[in-house]
Parts: structure tokens; C-alpha cells; sequence
């Protein structure tokens, strides 16, 4: 298991990022039928896709955070993942474990920090 908050965040976003970019019908859509998927991924199952991987995540980032904590950094890091796959960025490979920690490091992880 990872070792630190971000550590988590990274793997996740990374495995999370390969199987969307990897998983068939998802591809097919996407390159033959863009008009079918992007609309239910941008509005009509957006909700549920979100609840979804904020549930799934939460738990496990719980360990590094309180209850309300890991789900409002689950369901921050699940907008991100929702964002990229719906608008991939040609310069941000989140399928690349370096980039999706990076990525968690100069992003995700400035908005835990405590404001002074």
C-alpha cells in the first residue's frame, strides 16, 4: 500500500487514468461515436461517475485523513480524473506514474495544505 497521501493519489490517478484510456468500448466510443459518450460523460452521468469514484476512493484515503477530509480530497481528485478524460491535455499523461505524481505534487497536494 502507499506510504503517504500523495503516494495513494498518484497510484490512483494513474491506474484509474489507464483503464478509462484502456478499457475497449470506452475507446471505441470515444474514436467512432465521440457524440454518444462525451455528452454522458460531461453532463448526463457525470454525477454518478464522481459519486462513484468518491466512494470508492474515500475509504482508502482515509488512512492519511479525517472522514469529511478523504471524501472532500476523493471527490477533488475524481473532478480531476473526470476532467482529463473528458479533456485530455496532449502535455499531461496521468497514464505515466512520474506525471500523475508530479501532477498530484504541484496540484492536488498545495490545495491540502493548510492556509496559515
Amino acid at each position: 500500500g502507499a506510504a503517504t497521501v500523495d503516494e495513494l493519489l498518484a497510484r490512483a490517478l494513474a491506474e484509474a487514468a489507464r483503464a478509462v484510456q484502456g478499457h475497449p468500448t470506452v475507446a471505441v466510443l470515444r474514436l467512432h461515436e465521440p457524440a454518444t459518450i462525451v455528452p454522458w460523460l460531461a453532463f448526463a452521468g457525470q454525477e454518478a461517475l464522481l459519486a462513484y469514484a468518491t466512494d470508492l476512493m474515500a475509504p482508502s484515503i482515509s488512512r492519511f485523513l479525517p472522514g469529511a477530509d478523504a471524501r472532500r480530497v476523493a471527490e477533488w481528485a475524481a473532478r480531476v480524473l473526470h476532467s482529463y478524460c473528458v479533456c485530455p491535455n496532449a502535455g499531461v499523461d496521468l497514464t505515466d506514474d512520474r506525471t500523475a505524481a508530479r501532477f498530484v505534487t504541484t496540484f492536488l497536494l498545495p490545495g491540502l495544505e493548510e492556509s496559515p
